[in-house]
């Protein structure tokens, strides 16, 4: 059966690692959108807007959802819009590979 550590745990990663997971995945999106020189937005969470910066903003549901839209690529070929599509896996492979790297060197 589950108990209440379970719950807590249950919490810690829908209020905390999965929204750090989704910025990361959508900052890997946002980031070769920029490179190739593409106007993008990039929105974390569902609901009313909390705080907007240029094309970043965090919205009341900051849990639920993440979202990167992009447009108007300068280098606009396959290769460019791949790289586009596949930076979020990109970031997120890249985060997991420094996540392992600080866990092996015990820091």
């Amino acid at each position: 059966m589950f108990g209440f550590s379970d719950f807590v745990g249950f919490l810690l990663a829908l209020l905390l690692i999965y929204p750090v997971v989704s910025l990361i995945h959508e900052l890997g999106h946002s980031f070769f959108a920029w490179i190739f020189g593409g106007k993008f937005t990039f929105s974390l969470g569902r609901g009313k807007t909390v705080f907007k910066k240029g094309p970043f903003s965090l919205n009341s549901m900051y849990f639920l959802d993440a979202f990167c839209e992009y447009e108007q690529l300068k280098w606009n070929n396959r290769l460019t819009h791949f790289l586009v599509h596949a930076g979020g896996i990109i970031f997120n492979l890249g985060s997991i590979l420094v996540l392992n790297i600080l866990i092996s060197q015990g820091s």
